[in-house]
């Protein structure tokens, strides 16, 4: 029987192999353009360590990345821009005297929570593929329906990343992500969670 303290080892080991993996093909994609194929590298790793037990190889994680590449980037740059726009209104309208303005970015909230669970939906959309013939918007709603803790997590995760790299940008890099991955391997575990279309998905 496997102790509690070689698992807790093992899973951390792995879970440190796929954040540098993360930041290898994040910086070999220039940075904004590498970080959304990255992730989906890391997602499909996740699935490929759920399916195996073994950890991935960087060449078949490398080969997730290149094929995510163009799709992961057109879905999620578009989110992205929007975001950082909702994101610059309202630290116009927080900063500011007015009351209206201060109204007006509380209700922006809302909309830049919902943008960033669009975006986490969008890399899992690009790693798990739902049915054919949604539609992107659909799919991204159907995606977020249907997996909305994996998503949670996963727009956590950006969220804490984010925030650790403004706060130092190494530390962002290095190891912005790993709570938020180590939250979603578990996660995925625990529900026994695969990134793929299921059967029944692609019959349909």
């Amino acid at each position: 029987m496997t102790s509690p303290l070689l698992s807790f080892v093992t899973w951390f080991s792995r879970l440190v192999w796929l954040n540098i993996v993360w930041l290898l093909l994040s910086i070999l994609g220039g940075g904004v353009l590498g970080v959304f194929p990255a992730t989906v590298a890391v997602l499909k790793g996740i699935e490929g360590y759920q399916q195996s037990g073994k950890a991935q190889s960087l060449p078949l994680l490398f080969g997730h990345w290149r094929a995510a590449f163009v799709d992961a980037n057109k879905v999620a740059l578009p989110l992205l821009v929007l975001l950082f726009s909702l994101g610059w209104y309202f630290n116009m309208a927080a900063g500011s005297d007015a009351p209206l303005l201060g109204l007006f970015s509380l209700a922006l909230l809302p909309f830049m929570l919902l943008t960033l669970l669009l975006l986490a939906s969008a890399l899992l959309l690009v790693a798990m593929p739902v049915k054919p013939g949604l539609g992107l918007v659909r799919a991204l709603l159907f995606t977020l329906v249907t997996q909305p803790a994996l998503a949670s997590v996963l727009a956590a995760s950006m969220l804490f990343g984010s925030v650790m790299g403004w706060i130092s940008p190494l530390y962002g890099l290095l190891l912005g992500w790993m709570p938020g991955l180590l939250a979603l391997v578990s996660l995925a575990r625990w529900r026994g969670l695969s990134f793929a279309a299921s059967a029944d998905d692609k019959a349909s």
